[in-house]
């Protein structure tokens, strides 16, 4: 099965910057993703996603923010999550997913959130294969 990675960014950021540039995750040249907190920000409605249109959700407490951004899955009726947080205490962002997903995101990730600080498997996960090899460490 899928392992879930935890990537941490370097760069602070807030909340509605992530949900911005979440927003533009794929670049200015495609279709913006409905973002909820952008979405209810700007007075717009927000109506419930399919599994098969991308889109992002929000939640989360006063110590995170989460923004979970809901993929297509390309195999089965269910979709596949990105979940982006950012602690409210330092403002650092992490990213979890499974490594498959991550991997097909990779891009997108690093253009809209620069160098990641660290790599790890999320606690109680075991791991099955080897992080620095898998970034080209």
């Amino acid at each position: 099965g899928t392992r879930t990675l935890k990537i941490s960014f370097r760069s602070p950021m807030g909340p509605e910057e992530l949900a911005e540039r979440v927003e533009q995750f794929y670049g200015p040249n495609n279709p913006a993703i409905p973002v909820e907190p952008l979405a209810k920000a700007r007075g717009q409605p927000w109506r419930t996603y399919g599994a098969k249109e991308i889109h992002a959700t929000s939640g989360g407490d006063s110590r995170k923010f989460v923004l979970r951004l809901l993929v297509p899955s390309r195999t089965g009726a269910r979709a596949s999550k990105i979940s982006m947080q950012i602690k409210t205490s330092t403002r650092e962002l992490s990213v979890c997913g499974s490594k498959t997903l991550l991997t097909e995101h990779a891009m997108p990730l690093i253009m809209q959130f620069g160098a990641f600080d660290s790599v790890g498997i999320n606690p109680g996960a075991q791991p099955k294969f080897d992080l620095s090899a898998y970034f080209g460490a």
